[in-house]
C-alpha cells in the first residue's frame, strides 16, 4: 500500500495545511481505494476466519451460542472462587 503509507508518514511527520480540500480529499480518497484493493486481495483468507469465527450460523444462533458459552464460563468461573 504505497500511497496509504507515503501519505500516512507525511501527514504524521509534516504539515498538510498548506493542501486544499479538494487535494485532502484526493488524499483520502486514494487511500481508501487502495485499501479496498488490499482488502478484496485477501477476500477469501477473512471469508475462511469468518466462516471458522462463526461456524456459518445464522446471526442469531450465533448470539445465543456465544450467550450460552458466557453463561457456562461464568459458572465456572463462579465455582472457582
Amino acid at each position: 500500500m504505497k500511497y496509504t503509507n507515503y501519505f500516512s508518514q507525511i501527514i504524521t511527520e509534516k504539515d498538510i495545511s498548506n493542501l486544499s480540500t479538494d487535494q485532502f480529499k484526493r488524499i483520502m480518497n486514494i487511500v481508501f481505494i487502495e485499501g479496498c484493493l488490499a482488502g478484496a486481495k485477501n477476500a477469501a483468507h477473512l471469508q475462511y476466519l469468518l466462516n471458522t469465527l462463526t461456524n456459518n450460523q445464522e446471526p442469531n444462533n450465533l448470539y445465543f451460542e456465544m450467550k450460552l458459552l458466557s453463561e457456562t464460563h461464568y459458572r465456572k468461573q463462579n465455582n472457582n472462587t
